[in-house]
């Protein structure tokens, strides 16, 4: 028996940072496993994930590169 995937999924839906990292998820999983965890997202991530695919742009989690460092931007 193989274990539920659910939770990795959520992981990997929150942690993409492209629209190409969903695609990935859907085509391991397919649309129907992957679309419905949508709702377990964080409701910032979820939309940071939809700027990023209509602007075609990448999701920044960290804004610093190491801890107790200034902001880059």
């Amino acid at each position: 028996m193989q274990p539920d995937p659910t939770q990795e999924i959520v992981d990997a839906l929150e942690a993409a940072r492209v629209s190409e990292d969903v695609r990935v998820l859907i085509a391991r999983y397919g649309y129907d496993v992957v679309a419905p965890l949508w709702q377990y997202v964080n409701p910032a991530q979820r939309g940071a994930l939809a700027l990023a695919r209509n602007f075609d742009g990448v999701i920044v989690h960290e804004l610093s590169t190491q801890p107790g460092q200034p902001d880059p931007l």
